[in-house]
């Protein structure tokens, strides 16, 4: 009897492994966070499958409103595990309703040493506007920008969340792309809204150099050559070919290979952080 059971949990565990692709028994995301945040969470009443990382253990009843759209990215289980719990419900200090949008309404990096929030570099503001909310009490780690986080990134373990919708859990995505945890600083992950894309920085650096050329119109120092929309997508208009053209660029062979480029994840990642 006692053989059976621990061999039903052994292929329960390997079936955990196998649906998250994790590749090895590192710490999960919200494992992680827990970590870095130094929180101490309880187990919860039932036993169960963790609906987002699928670990088994004893955890929370889910409270899943009816707006709830994420049902295809979890994983069939009855529980929410303490972990997964407390990212779910974090709170923004401060804001009002804002249960479970601190670790979706911002973009963050996350190490064993603690949390750093990232955010594009400062603008001067105009007269009325207020600056961004201070989370510095949870995200404690130095404020980075998602350029310089993905050009040198933290010592692993580590994770990272991009967002320019700031409203997407996408860290329940990354939970099941090998449990959402990088372990080398050449090569790994960034959560991007509800996708996860894996960046090898190498290429990293020369799409970045690639980008900073064909944004800056030599031709009109200050100026835009290209705007990211158009890197992004390859679709170049009218004005931008006629910019191209007055820098004397090769458009042909620029906009033939933008297109290329337009499928490729990665690509679009350090359009957006460049």
């Amino acid at each position: 009897m006692v053989g059976s059971i621990v061999l039903l949990v052994y292929k329960r565990c390997v079936a955990t492994f196998k649906y998250h692709d994790r590749l090895s028994l590192i710490m999960n995301l919200s494992e992680l966070i827990a970590k870095s945040q130094g929180v101490s969470l309880p187990p919860g009443p039932m036993a169960g499958t963790c609906m987002f990382c699928g670990n088994v253990g004893l955890g929370h009843t889910p409270e899943i409103s009816d707006s709830f759209t994420n049902a295809n990215i979890c994983s069939g289980g009855a529980v929410i595990c303490p972990n997964c719990n407390y990212i779910n419900r974090a709170e923004i200090p401060g804001a009002k309703q804002s249960a479970g949008k601190l670790y979706r309404s911002n973009m963050w990096y996350a190490t064993e040493k603690g949390i750093g929030v990232i955010r594009f570099p400062k603008k001067e503001l105009k007269e009325g506007e207020t600056g961004p909310r201070d989370i510095s009490e949870i995200f404690r780690l130095p404020e980075r920008t998602p350029r310089s986080i993905l050009v040198d990134p933290p010592e692993p373990p580590f994770a990272i969340f991009l967002t320019r919708s700031w409203k997407k859990p996408g860290w329940q995505t990354m939970l099941r792309a090998n449990g959402g945890v990088s372990t080398s600083r050449d090569l790994f992950l960034v959560g991007f809204d509800y996708e996860v894309i894996y960046l090898d920085r190498a290429k990293l650096h020369l799409d970045l150099a690639y980008i900073d050329v064909l944004r800056a119109d030599p031709a009109k120092p200050g100026k835009i050559l290209l705007t990211k929309g158009e890197l992004e997508s390859g679709k170049i208009s009218a004005g931008g070919v006629a910019r191209m053209i007055d820098a004397e660029m090769d458009v042909a062979a620029i906009v033939s290979d933008l297109r290329k480029r337009a499928n490729d994840p990665g690509w679009g990642l350090a359009v957006y952080v460049a």
